[in-house]
């Protein structure tokens, strides 16, 4: 539930909704403020969000990549490619977030985005 529509939005919040979930956790365990996040989240068996966030947004590029390019959101990720290459923008531009990210994992988006499933049309906006 806390990752609805995550693919969208999560990714400029990525610290916020960590702190989020281990609050959350803490406060149901009952545990004190002095615990490590790092105890909290082996304690519940739970990975950082990252993973998952990252996880949904390539599922997400996936199916945008294999519409039809007349679809508004195959137009809306080609013009956001096109403005991330102008101007990089993290705060509004879903694709220049989807770069920090994984900038931040060691992913560089090129390695992100070459999956057989991507059509040659984003490619060469990526490059």
């Amino acid at each position: 539930m806390l990752l609805y529509g995550g693919e969208i939005w999560s990714l400029r919040y990525l610290n916020e909704i960590e702190k989020i979930q281990t609050v959350f956790f803490r406060h149901c365990l009952g545990l004190s403020h002095d615990v490590s996040n790092t105890l909290v989240r082996i304690e519940t068996h739970q990975q950082k969000l990252i993973a998952p966030v990252l996880n949904r947004a390539i599922n997400f590029i996936r199916r945008i990549t294999k519409m039809n390019a007349e679809r508004y959101p195959s137009i809306i990720l080609l013009k956001l490619i096109d403005m991330d290459k102008e101007n990089p923008n993290v705060t509004y531009n879903w694709v220049s977030q989807l770069k920090q990210v994984t900038h931040q994992v060691n992913i560089p988006i090129n390695d992100v985005l070459l999956l057989p499933s991507l059509q040659s049309e984003f490619m060469d906006r990526m490059q």
